[in-house]
């Protein structure tokens, strides 16, 4: 049998470190918030990338609010 079938890493997508630090970023904000809060993440991103929903004393408050994150390296990307 043949391993033509087989992708070869110069076939496969990359991800540039860039997208890299934002998911990071990301996930630092989900988790600072309280934890009674619930973050989502859409499916699709096109400029929001958390929807926060505000809860106090375990009950809904009816308060939402959407985050468009940015983040940047403080050092060279690749460093990670």
């Amino acid at each position: 049998m043949s391993d033509n079938w087989l992708v070869s890493n110069d076939d496969m997508p990359e991800r540039p470190s860039t997208h890299v630090v934002g998911s990071k970023a990301v996930r630092q904000f989900i988790n600072a918030l309280p934890d009674e809060w619930v973050a989502r993440e859409p499916s699709e991103d096109y400029g929001i990338d958390v929807e926060v929903e505000v809860f106090k004393g375990g009950k809904a408050t009816g308060l939402t609010f959407k985050v468009q994150s940015k983040a940047r390296c403080a050092r060279r990307c690749s460093a990670f």
